[in-house]
């Protein structure tokens, strides 16, 4: 599938890895919805960005929690844009936390917008890519997903991510579309903050974790290394089912 012309939904496109996506595909010749439910005047920069570049592109706000709203986001995607072709369930958050201190609400809260918004937005998607026998459905997830680390409620709502594309990739294969994810390490954004960080801070934070050794490569990624995956698994349509490790051979440890 060439991204030329085609339709993606990106949810959290406003910001970090989800606005690094959303610019990828659309200097690659696509149109965007990007999605966000906090910082409306990033997403918003997002679209001008994108628009600058030729190409079509919407902001919309919805929790992707919601079934209603991600029903009307969808909707409005089709609309605006003449379709849905391409969906990257990227939206997320993260918070520590551990078995001693994790609340049930907190808990609920991980699971709604990671693991129930991937199914939410598929579900609603779905239905447009098997009209057309094709379309990709790519989740962001994280090397939590798929190691044992100590932040419990994070890395079970990733791992349940992990186990959701394979599922989806078994259901939809028959219709000629693909399921992957994707499981970046530590990327250079203010993913965690409770505001925006400047390049500066995000630098200072990359190279303090990074110093402690887990990454081979030695460095924080950059969430352009993240959308690079993205534009790999659309551009191809024999891989399904997997989840590409983008980790700085974090996840080989």
């Amino acid at each position: 599938m060439e991204v030329n012309d085609k339709v993606t939904l990106v949810t959290g496109g406003g910001r970090g890895i989800g606005r690094a996506i959303a610019l990828a595909i659309a200097h690659n010749g696509g149109h965007v919805a990007v999605n966000y439910v906090k910082h409306p005047e990033t997403a918003r920069q997002t679209v001008q960005e994108i628009q600058s570049l030729g190409r079509k592109a919407i902001a919309i706000e919805a929790d992707v929690a919601d079934a209603k709203e991600v029903e009307e986001m969808v909707n409005t995607t089709v609309v605006q844009l003449g379709g849905v072709d391409i969906l990257v369930n990227n939206a997320g958050y993260y918070e520590s936390g551990n078995i001693f201190n994790i609340a049930e609400d907190h808990w609920d809260r991980m699971m709604d917008v990671h693991l129930k918004g991937a199914f939410l937005c598929s579900k609603v998607v779905v239905p447009h890519l098997v009209e057309k026998k094709s379309g990709k459905i790519i989740t962001i997830t994280s090397v939590g997903g798929v190691m044992a680390l100590t932040d419990l409620h994070y890395c079970v709502a990733k791992g349940a991510q992990v186990t959701f594309t394979k599922s989806l990739a078994r259901s939809l294969a028959p219709y000629g579309i693909t399921v992957n994810a994707i499981a970046p390490g530590l990327v250079l954004t203010d993913l965690g903050s409770d505001r925006i960080l400047t390049e500066e801070e995000k630098s200072q934070r990359g190279k303090r974790l990074a110093e402690r050794g887990t990454i081979p490569l030695g460095r924080a990624s950059i969430p352009e290394d993240i959308a690079e995956a993205v534009l790999f698994l659309i551009s191809h349509d024999y891989v399904t089912g997997e989840t590409i490790n983008v980790t700085g051979g974090w996840a080989t440890l």
